[in-house]
């Protein structure tokens, strides 16, 4: 046996950047190297598929000598959205020639938009389906067909926002694992599937050494409200086909029951926290009815119209149909309330939970038909919904319309039948018509990122962003080369006197990267940058800055920063910082998007 080295005579590879924004172009230069051919001219020819262009020449020429090797230049532009494929024809000496192929994913960090149109059609009637896809960039936008919800809003566009949200707390992943329990999907149960198991690994990522679960992480402080939250979407979750591991299930159920014994009720908190305690312990089969009477003594105490909900739906996973009545006839006449911290609620999501749990009760029929008239409509929409409110409004959307009559609608040359809600994706304007004997509701949603950038916004709260060179100096963004390193200083301010989980976003423009993530509190060397506010989380992602901190009406500001590099040459978008209440999104702040230059290094 010997060596044997196996390689190309010519080594050719196009330098791309990670990804490209619709409407980006870069300096694409081509790496070709003469390893082993006479000297000569090495040939490279360009052609692009998918949405990408060459903006330069497509063929370059370099003379080489044996061992040396070149980087002629051309342009790469981005005119549309999802995966560009370029390939390479490399000619030389002794008539070599070799193929290549690169690709690269072409997607905006600015944050998508939607729309909603809902209208009932009557039996035998058409609806026609129009797309308003023009006001979006081709192959950002996807659109969905809802037909036959018991509810009047569009539980698919909800399903989509609640799985596409950017952070991923635990309540966020349980409210994404409860949506996706409801298999409610247009792209088919194994995928659907797929995506539930994502969200319970991630869950069961945040578990705690005791069973109870962190809100960031394993090592956070065990949430009380939102771990029988969590455990409830487990339980779903498994319900609907994911593996939940016995053991953490397991360790988690121990965690509630020893926190029953050891709870206090004499607060709002207390109660609302043992309602759900004992709420999930009934999901999971492990119905504790005495402490469930216990509760019930506080009834007219119980702070929120879900904790009266789920404290029906305890005496009806028991039995005890007389209390589980009085509670959900409780729950129904508490309607109204502000959101409320402990529990990440609103009156919204608490009606939505409320139908639903009545709903599985199978009890006071009568009740939970009136309840239906009074459920959120067009309204809830994902612009302006907690991940709390479209979790329970996908799952009620699926409960409450099982058992309904069943729907016949024919869409193009398609015909779909279904006992509850009906799914189907849309890629160009449609006709339904309704093929039942009764009204049936439709609505049609599309979402994705808008050709025109949404607009600068303050509602309650406000952003500052800006760019320093390392030692302190305002940076001249018209003079920024590639290989630079630069600090972005965010400045965030609730003006609502308020308490904020909140959650701030800055997309990177393609030719930057992040360098480093800069520690909270005084940074040496840098004491122009003030002191740094400690933030909740800080995801790793590659494509934007992103970070969760709590504003007070103590301390109202955040002051956060990043070192950030250019690393390609090119003109590139600039999407605008976002701020927001994680849990009441209509108060938030975002700035205008933008074009920036990073200039070829000298």
């Amino acid at each position: 046996s010997r060596p044997m080295t196996v390689r190309d005579e010519v080594i050719a590879e196009v330098l791309l950047p990670r990804f490209l924004a619709p409407g980006d172009e870069v300096r694409l230069p081509l790496l070709l190297h003469n390893v082993e051919l006479p000297p000569g001219d090495i040939t490279a020819t360009l052609t692009t598929e998918g949405p990408i262009a060459i903006a330069g020449p497509t063929t370059l020429t370099a003379r080489l000598a044996t061992g040396a090797r070149a980087q002629p230049i051309t342009a790469l532009r981005a005119t549309g959205s999802g995966e560009g494929v370029i390939r390479m024809a490399v000619t030389g000496p002794n008539n070599f020639r070799v193929e290549r192929e690169a690709r690269i994913t072409i997607r905006s960090s600015r944050s998508p938009s939607s729309e909603i149109a809902s209208a009932e059609i009557a039996p035998g009637a058409e609806r026609a389906l129009s797309l308003p896809i023009a006001r979006y960039v081709p192959g950002t936008w996807r659109a969905t067909a809802s037909f036959g919800a018991a509810v009047r809003y569009d539980p698919a566009a909800l399903l989509r926002a609640v799985e596409y949200f950017p952070l991923g707390c635990v309540e966020q992943l349980g409210s994404r694992a409860l949506a996706l329990s409801a298999a409610m999907d247009e792209t088919g149960g194994d995928a659907r599937v797929e995506r539930l198991q994502r969200a319970v690994d991630s869950i069961l990522d945040r578990q705690r050494f005791d069973g109870a679960f962190g809100l960031w992480s394993a090592q956070g402080e065990a949430e009380q409200w939102l771990t029988p939250f969590a455990v409830e979407a487990l339980l779903r979750a498994r319900t609907a086909g994911a593996t939940v591991p016995e053991g953490a299930l397991r360790e988690a159920l121990r965690f509630l029951e020893e926190a029953i014994e050891d709870a206090s009720e004499d607060t709002p908190q207390g109660r609302a926290v043992q309602a759900y305690r004992l709420h999930t312990l009934a999901l999971a089969g492990r119905v504790r009815l005495g402490a469930a009477r216990r509760l019930m003594e506080t009834l007219d105490r119980m702070p929120t119209q879900l904790s009266r909900a789920q404290l029906g739906a305890v005496f009806a996973r028991g039995g005890d149909t007389p209390r589980a009545e009085a509670a959900f006839a409780a729950a129904l006449a508490a309607t109204g309330r502000r959101y409320w911290s402990v529990d990440y609620g609103s009156a919204p999501r608490d009606l939505l939970a409320t139908a639903l749990l009545l709903k599985e009760s199978g009890l006071l029929p009568e009740r939970l038909t009136q309840l239906l008239g009074t459920l959120p409509g067009p309204e809830l929409r994902p612009q302006t919904t907690s991940t709390q409110e479209q979790g329970w409004a996908v799952a009620a959307a699926v409960a409450l319309g099982q058992n309904l009559r069943a729907i016949r609608v024919a869409l193009g040359t398609q015909t779909i039948e279904s006992r509850g809600v009906a799914l189907a994706s849309l890629t160009a304007d449609a006709t339904a018509r309704n093929l039942g004997d009764a009204t049936l509701f439709s609505a049609v949603s599309i979402a994705g990122v808008p050709v025109t950038p949404l607009p600068a916004e303050r509602a309650g709260m406000r952003l500052l962003r800006r760019f320093f060179t390392t030692d302190g100096q305002p940076l001249n963004m018209a003079t920024l080369r590639q290989g630079q390193s630069f600090v972005l200083l965010i400045e965030a301010q609730a003006e609502t006197n308020e308490t904020h989980q909140a959650m701030i976003m800055q997309g990177l423009p393609a030719g930057w990267e992040i360098a480093d993530r800069i520690a909270a509190g005084d940074v040496p060397n840098m004491p122009w940058l003030g002191t740094l506010t400690e933030t909740v989380a800080q995801p790793a992602l590659d494509d934007r800055y992103a970070a969760a901190v709590d504003l007070t009406p103590q301390r109202n500001f955040a002051r956060l920063a990043v070192r950030l590099r250019a690393v390609t040459a090119g003109q590139f978008e600039l999407p605008g910082g976002e701020v927001s209440d994680m849990y009441r999104p209509a108060i938030h702040a975002r700035q205008n998007t933008a074009r920036v230059t990073v200039l070829p290094a000298e």
